[in-house]
């Protein structure tokens, strides 16, 4: 089925995805006109993400559930049938794209992890997002947003200075950046598929995207290991970085005054570092 607009316009995905991170991936191929099937659970009732712990609702459905899951085809399937399964492969077989974010090993069990989906369709995307990864450690741990902040360390540069806790930031910063990374993925693995005809799998998970989203705390870090970078309510660079000297005068952003930070700070020297670890890993087909 082709949408109509966008530049994903005649992509068909197979979302196999719940709560946050997944969905907002598959959301915004969905915004750019692939034509996405969602899988929903069977029975309903298993898919807390309907109505999880969400003050915002409409008609019983969570409001957060309803946008993530906006330009989307809805699709009953109980994965835990021989029936249920079969009726996957049969959808991915006319897929370009499936994206999940279980826990790994989860769908590999149930028929339709990547090895499975690949005899199926040999051309197919496997786009994956997790708590950690898929290998190490900790790959078999579940992974929640609130989770990944605090172990990648986004809470200790967060909150109201030295002596004060860490604080949580207001949104899901890791499922939604781990979202947008694995969809750039996806986008290059199509473009890819494009040239070279293969197929393949992307991953990454929830603190790799915190990784990528903090370029500037991890700069400090750089810069000055001997020292932390303290947890303020705005980036340090924010207060410290002047605009312009006149004079004996240093003039900062708006943003920096407003925020009461002093306008003789001093500005931040930027190292000359650079990290070899990617967003994404694939493997192809």
């Amino acid at each position: 089925m082709e949408t109509g607009y966008g530049p994903l316009n005649g992509v068909r995905v197979i979302d196999f995805t719940h709560v946050m991170a997944g969905p907002a991936c598959t959301m915004m191929l969905a915004d750019m006109g692939a034509d996405v099937i969602k899988i929903e659970r069977v029975p309903y009732e298993e898919d807390g993400s309907h109505n999880a712990d969400d003050p915002y609702w409409i008609n019983g459905v969570s409001a957060s559930y309803m946008i993530v899951n906006r330009n989307k085809r809805g699709f009953p399937l109980n994965l835990k049938t021989p029936e249920g399964v079969e009726i996957a492969h049969r959808l991915i077989k006319g897929a370009d794209v499936v994206v999940e974010n279980y826990r790994p090993g989860v769908l590999d069990r149930l028929g339709v992890g990547y090895e499975d989906a690949a005899k199926t369709n040999p051309g197919i995307i496997y786009g994956a997002v997790s708590g950690f990864g898929r290998t190490g450690p900790y790959a078999q741990r579940p992974g929640y947003d609130l989770m990944a902040q605090g172990m990648a360390g986004i809470m200790s540069v967060t909150g109201e200075g030295p002596g004060r806790p860490p604080v949580k930031p207001g949104v899901p910063m890791t499922d939604i950046t781990g979202g947008i990374l694995l969809a750039m993925g996806i986008c290059a693995a199509l473009r890819h598929r494009e040239v070279t005809g293969e197929g393949q799998m992307v991953d990454t998970s929830l603190v790799r995207s915190r990784h990528r989203a903090d370029l500037l705390a991890q700069r400090a870090w750089h810069s000055r290991p001997a020292r932390r970078p303290r947890a303020v309510g705005i980036r340090p660079s924010a207060c410290r970085r002047p605009i312009r000297r006149s004079g004996r005068r240093t003039a900062t952003s708006r943003s920096a005054r407003a925020a009461g930070c002093g306008a003789s700070s001093a500005s931040w020297s930027i190292p000359a570092w650079s990290t070899t670890h990617g967003s994404t890993r694939t493997r192809t087909a």
